[in-house]
């Protein structure tokens, strides 16, 4: 199966073609816009990762889509430097 990949942000966001418009309704055109989009935690197992769901307008003014974003962060050197101390 080949998906056709758009690129946004510089590069810095590859998104399915088919799904671009709806990023570009939402005026999710960059990272940092999607990154610090309004949303609903959903579940989170760790501190540095979560799902978070988000409701997105339809770019033929249906109704909402509902969607999800995992979001990650660094993990920190204290964290770090904790899990090489315990060998993990």
């Amino acid at each position: 199966m080949f998906i056709k990949v758009e690129k946004m942000d510089g590069g810095r966001i590859l998104a399915n073609a088919d799904y671009a418009k709806i990023l570009d309704c939402n005026g999710m055109v960059s990272s940092d816009k999607i990154w610090n989009m309004p949303s609903e935690p959903v579940k989170k197992v760790l501190k540095q990762r979560g799902t978070e769901r988000v409701f997105l307008k339809s770019p033929d003014g249906g109704q909402p889509l509902e969607a999800y974003i995992k979001r990650y962060r660094p993990e920190s050197f204290l964290e770090k430097l904790k899990n090489f101390m315990s060998f993990r």
